[in-house]
């Protein structure tokens, strides 16, 4: 048994259930030339309308799928992805240096961060997590990857991860999940907000808990405190 004391609480609570890892790969896309500007173009243009029209029906959906709460929430999120800068500067960057889409998503996405990290303000080093995740459900339906490709779990678990889309959280059956265990610090992120609004319990922070856990561990959480029987 490994336990992991003292930890950072968002929501605090009790339970025991089996580990579902998640585990999001980090994007590092290199710069690449596109053979047809025209062509990268009208894929961003598709895939931004697509995956605004399936968040849209999400957002309709929240109230069946999770609460009332939760639609607010995951309205606020949807307001961000609506916002036309995360298609208008890939194109202009795809004009101006014939990148391909993926490349100039990524780039607008991480230079946006870039700058969200120099402000000194809690609320904006939040929303890092928003941008991170726009860029990735982007670029997935740009691949025509569905939106919940990585997370399809009806089972009682422990999600335990880096971090867990706002998309993909809702997708999830909300009574299947008994706890959430994040590697990543961010506590205000639209996804964990979600979760509060059923009081799961969640647990932030945790250094390397994706090296620890493995997929079926037997995980109890006792408010700070984490007990992993592998």
């Amino acid at each position: 048994m490994i336990k992991i004391s003292n930890n950072y609480t968002v929501c605090q609570g009790k339970s025991e259930c089996i580990a579902h890892i998640i585990k999001r790969q980090k994007s590092n896309i290199k710069p690449k030339i596109a053979q047809n500007i025209n062509s990268e173009i009208e894929k961003i243009e598709t895939a931004y309308s697509s995956l605004i029209d399936k968040t849209q029906y999400i957002y309709e959906q929240m109230p069946v799928l999770w609460n009332d709460k939760s639609q607010e929430i995951f309205g606020a999120f949807l307001m961000l992805f609506k916002d036309r800068t995360f298609i208008d500067t890939p194109i202009k960057l795809i004009n101006e240096n014939n990148y391909t889409c993926e490349y100039a998503i990524y780039k607008t996405v991480k230079d946006l961060m870039d700058t969200f990290r120099e402000i000194d303000n809690p609320y904006i080093k939040e929303r890092i997590n928003d941008l991170d995740e726009i860029g990735y459900y982007l670029i997935n339906e740009i691949n025509n990857f569905p939106l919940d490709c990585s997370i399809k779990n009806n089972n009682p678990c422990v999600l335990v991860t880096n971090k867990i889309g706002c998309i993909d959280l809702a997708l999830i059956n909300k009574n299947s999940i008994k706890g959430i265990i994040t590697q990543s610090n961010m506590t205000q992120t639209h996804s964990l907000l979600i979760a509060q609004t059923e009081n799961i319990p969640i647990i932030v922070g945790v250094k390397n808990i994706l090296n620890i856990a493995k997929e079926n561990n037997i995980i109890k959480i006792n408010n700070a405190d984490i007990e992993i029987y592998q």
